[in-house]
């Protein structure tokens, strides 16, 4: 059959909204989960049995845990991760590691620290077994070889996964002064109390939350992550950190 060059059935991108026919397709027929791939199949979207689309970090978790071995404890994950998955490696005996979020930095640091496993919040996943290379056809096999050797489903594994409030929204800014931005913000958030992790972007990080600023290197925006452990405090987050953003842009510009 000759192609026209779009995507079977969906758009490219995995997501909850173009994994509708997939959701449809996994409950009805009962299945164990489902897998969405994005356009060059380095990314799986996970579905579970109940027909809920699991976040990356959610996935990194169970991969995390299964994986996790005595002499074998390292677990790479990007930045942008919920707390959740520090805990939980934590939790299970191992040593979370945080990283820069793409391919090139989550690879090295993967086969650098001999980790067992590195995750992206994004759902590419790195196996030290094929390389590191972040290959969706290969977490999938994973994920099921893992669901076969467990007692519980896919959704019983995730509602024994802490779970907290995010969200993530997509703020305009000239591209070149996105970068001067985030190096100004750095700073305003370490004077208001918040602790600092910068090796991507900046992440203020408190007890009961965080919240992540990254410019992106694709497009002429900055994107805030933010989390925190109540409704409440994620709204306070996310709107400070709006509002933060805007004055910055504002006196840059």
């Amino acid at each position: 059959e000759k192609l026209d060059g779009t995507f079977p059935s969906r758009s490219p991108e995995p997501t909850e909204e173009s994994l509708q026919q997939l959701i449809s397709v996994v409950k009805k027929t009962n299945a164990d989960f489902g897998v969405g791939y994005d356009a060059d199949g380095d990314r799986a979207v996970f579905v579970g049995d109940t027909g809920k689309v699991l976040t990356g970090d959610f996935a990194t978790i169970i991969f995390a845990q299964a994986l996790i071995a005595k002499g074998k404890r390292k677990v790479v994950y990007d930045v942008s991760c919920s707390s959740a998955v520090e805990e939980t490696i934590k939790a299970k005996g191992g040593v979370p590691i945080v990283e820069r979020v793409g391919r090139p930095f989550m690879m090295a640091r993967v086969l650098r620290e001999k980790a067992v496993f590195g995750g992206e919040e994004s759902g590419h996943f790195y196996f030290p077994e094929i390389y590191s290379i972040d290959d969706g056809t290969f977490a999938s096999l994973k994920m099921a070889e893992i669901l076969s050797q467990s007692d519980d489903s896919l959704s019983q594994i995730v509602d024994n996964i802490p779970k907290y409030y995010s969200s993530t929204v997509n703020v305009p800014c000239p591209d070149e002064i996105k970068f001067h931005v985030i190096e100004h913000l750095k700073t305003k958030f370490k004077e208001r109390g918040f602790r600092i992790l910068d090796i991507d972007g900046v992440k203020a990080q408190e007890e009961k939350g965080w919240v992540l600023l990254r410019a992106s290197n694709t497009e002429p925006i900055i994107r805030i992550f933010a989390e925190g452990k109540t409704q409440n405090k994620l709204t306070q987050l996310l709107e400070l950190a709006k509002k933060m953003l805007k004055e910055e842009v504002e006196s840059v510009k």
